[in-house]
């Protein structure tokens, strides 16, 4: 086979430049103008390295995109599989250009311009086409905190088997002679890992939904017997306002009015807030009726009282099902009342409240927190990694933001004070998802 160097050259350079598009495309995190600069300056040092050693030159260039758009965190394992994916779907491009070209013998067998244009050209297209098809399931995937490590031991199997045998079959010259029979064994190989994550998967997911529901049953009797401690707070109330109702009476008998004045104030206040206390703040979730979401809301109430934070709930028209997928709306309520609790947790008297509206079109959620040191930048703060709190990853607000793009029928609105923050989240019935 005849190998115009130049062209071989201009090959690597643009397989890498490949490599990072794709991987820009399949990763949301988006670079800064220094980290781009950087990024792109490695091409050429990246292919010269391949031209005189080997394809692992890539781990180079993969370390280097990893230290620049890591979510800053040591292990982001979301991004580490995300580079190992771009690495697998440009082997396996490269190899069913080879496997097209090999129909043609001319260009097969003159590995010039006109053999790497067509190979770069085939490789663009079938990548186009992976990210049109592929990236929202890729992003679902590879967000899955449960599948981290699995998918990336599974990965870093498929690329060692394909290094090897790409190094062994080059070594011998047989890669571009058996290019059909490179292909069947890449696809057979894949079809193995992909058999295996699949059982795996299932099975992690089982135990994951286990989890999830002993967490529900949890939550629920927790409210049960909250509930029922509700239940004898009343039980005993009632006792003790008959008690009250009868030594008014006596006083009234007695015809002291003053006393008479002071005693009525006071049970009105006792009255008040041994009720609040009782009823207030679970009265409305049994309008929840959406498991997922009332396990949630429960969970964070529960907390709350740990916390000793008050706070206020109201529900007045009941939730039956959601138009997002329930997951999505646990991580939307978990992190805005996380960070609720955070923002009240040092305030002695620090409140937060939260109030659900079922529309006839719409599912309107607010959250709203008292607090001294509030939000001031909200626009950098939903930056990834950009955070006011100590030991934080700050990945709360940025998440909520990918959230809210997954569906064109979410909408978050942030408003800030001096001594308030609120959350107002508005979900419209229409079940499309961006």
């Amino acid at each position: 086979m005849i190998v115009d160097t130049k062209a071989y050259i201009f090959q690597l350079v643009t397989d890498v430049i490949l490599f990072l598009l794709f991987f820009s495309k399949v990763n949301n995190y988006r670079l800064g103008l220094k980290e781009k600069l950087i990024s792109y300056g490695f091409i050429p040092v990246i292919a010269l390295l391949i031209a005189n050693f080997d394809f692992s030159a890539y781990v180079i260039y993969m370390l280097i995109l990893y230290l620049m758009s890591r979510r800053k965190k040591f292990l982001d394992l979301k991004t580490i599989n995300l580079l190992l994916f771009t690495g697998a779907a440009l082997a396996l491009v490269s190899l069913i250009s080879n496997f097209i070209l090999s129909f043609f013998a001319k260009v097969n067998t003159n590995q010039g311009w006109l053999f790497v244009l067509y190979a770069q050209v085939i490789k663009a297209i079938l990548l186009s086409i992976g990210l049109y098809f592929l990236k929202s399931t890729v992003d679902k995937l590879f967000s899955k905190k449960e599948f981290e490590w699995l998918l990336l031991i599974l990965q870093c199997t498929l690329l060692l088997i394909i290094y090897f045998y790409v190094e062994l079959s080059d070594a011998i010259g047989i890669y571009y002679h058996f290019a059909f029979g490179t292909l069947i064994f890449m696809s057979a190989e894949f079809l193995i890992l992909s058999g295996l994550f699949a059982v795996a998967y299932l099975r992690v997911k089982k135990q994951y939904e286990n989890q999830i529901k002993q967490q529900q049953l949890d939550n629920l009797r927790t409210y049960t017997e909250q509930l029922e401690q509700s239940q004898m707070e009343l039980r005993k109330f009632r006792h003790d306002y008959k008690n009250m109702l009868l030594s008014l009476a006596e006083l009234a008998q007695i015809g002291d009015v003053e006393k008479v004045r002071h005693y009525l104030d006071d049970l009105q206040l006792y009255s008040n807030q041994e009720l609040r206390e009782i009823t207030d703040n679970y009265q409305d979730i049994g309008n929840v009726n959406e498991i997922h979401m009332k396990s949630i809301l429960l969970n964070k109430f529960f907390m709350f009282e740990h916390n000793h934070v008050d706070f206020r709930f109201e529900c007045r028209r009941p939730v039956h099902s959601l138009t997002i997928k329930s997951f999505d709306m646990v991580r939307l309520l978990s992190i805005t009342l996380d960070n609720a609790m955070e923002a009240v947790g040092h305030e002695t008297d620090g409140m937060i409240t939260i109030m659900i509206f079922q529309d006839t079109d719409s599912l309107n959620i607010t959250i709203e927190n008292t607090g001294h040191d509030q939000v001031g930048n909200l626009k950098q703060l939903r930056k990834p990694g950009v955070t006011t709190k100590e030991k934080h990853s700050g990945l709360g607000l940025s998440i909520i933001d990918d959230i809210r793009r997954k569906y064109s029928n979410v909408f978050v609105v942030y408003k800030s004070s001096p001594k308030k923050f609120t959350v107002q989240i508005t979900i419209n019935d229409s079940k499309e998802e961006g």
